[in-house]
Formats: C-alpha cells, structure tokens, sequence
C-alpha cells in the first residue's frame, strides 16, 4: 500500500499533459470554426481561363448597380467566368462591399466602362486593398510578346499578344483598369529589335526596366507567358530615354525568309519593306500584300 500514493503521483505525470494538449485541440478546433463563421475564405479562386494565387483571400462580394443594362449583363458574365461574387443592388438595398458602377453616385462607387475594367478593378478587394500599392507588368519580347501582370506580388494575368505594337495598348489598359498607386514595366532583354521598340513606345509614359534574361528563359510549351512572369519578378536596369534601333543584315533576311513561310513559297518581300516590317512601321502580313499588289 505504501506505493499506492507513488503510482498515483507517477500516473498524473502522464495524465496532466494529455489533458493540456486535450484542451489546446479544442481550443484551436473551435478558433478556426470562429474565424470560418466570422469571414468567409477563399482558398483557390480558379477558373477554366483565369487561376488567381493560392492562398487565403477575403470572399468579397461586389455590388453591382449599373444604368446600362448591356454593361451589366457583360459584367455578369466574365464575373461568372472568373467566379467573382456579386449581387445586384439599388438604392433600397445597403451593401457593405465595392460597388461598381457606370455613373457617378452620391456615395463612392467604382465607376466602370467596360467589363475587363470591372473585373480587373474589384481584384485587390480579394487581398483586403482597395487597389494595388505597385502593378509590375512583365515582358518577353519577341514578335509575339508574352505578358505577365503582378500586382503587390500576386500574379494577376498572363497572357499573349499577336504583335509587338499591341504592348502599349495592353499596358494603357492594364494601368487604367487596375489603377495602381505605382506601375512598372520590366522588359527582357533577348530580342533587340523587338525589345527597343517595345520600350520606346512605352518609356515616354511609364517607369521601364531592362531585365537580363539569363535565368527568365523556361522549356515548356508557354514559354514566352512563363519568361515574361519571371522577368516581372527580376529587378532590372532603369531606361532613362529611347534605345537606338539597330536593324542588323542578319534580322532583315530572317524577316524575308518568314514573309516566304507566311505566303506558302509565293512571295519574297523586299529588303526596303524588311527594314520597316524590323521599325515596327508595317506588319509581315501588310508587307507581305504590298509585294502582291
């Protein structure tokens, strides 16, 4: 009997600590169910064309209240395609959320024109922001340019254009339509030709950065989206003015070997159109119908 008091002390030593981590399982089990019930989470927000950053983002719903009924139904549905929450409110109805809308109001709404700017806009709401403190869009140049938008780290976009001459509008449109406090632009620094006229057309307006594309260049399919993502997050060299364009001898009879691939065989552009097809001051297919003519 005189070790009955022993066994009991000993057992306790292992009964204490099973009954702590007991009641800190409990405790965290019903934190999370609290923070669940409080705020609504997203934990992928994906869909078939648009896949956001993983992550935990606040479910935010957006007021829509629009004049323009047609504005609305397109609204409705790239909101639908991106899986962006929304409700349709009027002046009876309080919402607590970002509202969009297509005239100025009384109290502050997001005023809208279009669409893609609706849906872009209200994307900084998922990250607790009104908007992005810095959008850095990354280039891959080429003569279909590659474009990744990142914005306070988040990439927000990837994308492809047809032609070197459509950066400028997609940059206008990307800084419009996010509106962020700061934009950048980096630019890798592969194709020359390409390169200099992508940052000519945008150095007058916006902040450029040369990037070294050493590590950016990637083996998959979509390797131009994927460099122009890993070019946005390389800091780069700052463009203080417009780059000379050198148009090599090399490059203008590349130019006219694809304007032969592009006709099936048929046409042979000159060297005078090859040069400006290289200045950016026609396209292959407009050089391509000159020669035909």
């Amino acid at each position: 009997m005189g070790h009955l008091p022993l066994l009991i002390e000993k057992s306790m030593l292992y009964i204490y600590p099973s009954l702590f981590l007991l009641l800190i399982n409990h405790y965290f089990i019903m934190g999370l169910i609290h923070m669940f019930t409080r705020t609504e989470l997203i934990l992928t927000f994906t869909t078939a064309k648009y896949k956001y950053p993983n992550g935990i983002f606040l479910m935010v719903k957006v007021g829509l209240m629009l004049e323009d009924k047609r504005l609305e139904y397109r609204i409705i549905t790239i909101f639908k395609e991106r899986e962006i929450p929304f409700i349709i409110i009027n002046d009876t109805i309080h919402h607590n959320g970002p509202v969009i809308s297509d005239v100025h109001r009384d109290f502050e709404a997001i005023y809208v024109h279009n669409e893609e700017q609706a849906a872009r806009r209200v994307i900084s709401y998922f990250y607790n922001k009104e908007r992005f403190c810095r959008i850095i869009v990354g280039v891959d140049p080429g003569p279909n340019p590659g474009l990744a938008v990142v914005g306070d780290g988040h990439v927000l976009e990837k994308m492809h254009l047809n032609d070197v001459l459509d950066v400028r509008a997609a940059v206008d449109n990307i800084s419009s339509d996010y509106a962020p406090m700061r934009l950048t632009v980096r630019v890798g620094n592969g194709d020359i030709v390409n390169r200099n006229r992508i940052v000519n057309s945008l150095v007058d307006t916006y902040e450029v950065e040369l990037v070294d594309e050493k590590n950016t260049t990637t083996t998959i399919t979509n390797r131009d989206v994927e460099a122009a993502k890993n070019i946005a997050f390389t800091r780069g060299t700052p463009v203080r003015g417009k780059l000379n364009t050198v148009i090599r001898e090399g490059y203008i009879r590349d130019i006219q070997r694809k304007s032969r691939i592009e006709s099936n065989g048929l046409v042979t552009i000159s060297r005078a159109l090859a040069k400006k097809v290289a200045a950016g001051e026609l396209s292959l297919k407009q050089a391509i119908e000159l020669t035909r003519e």
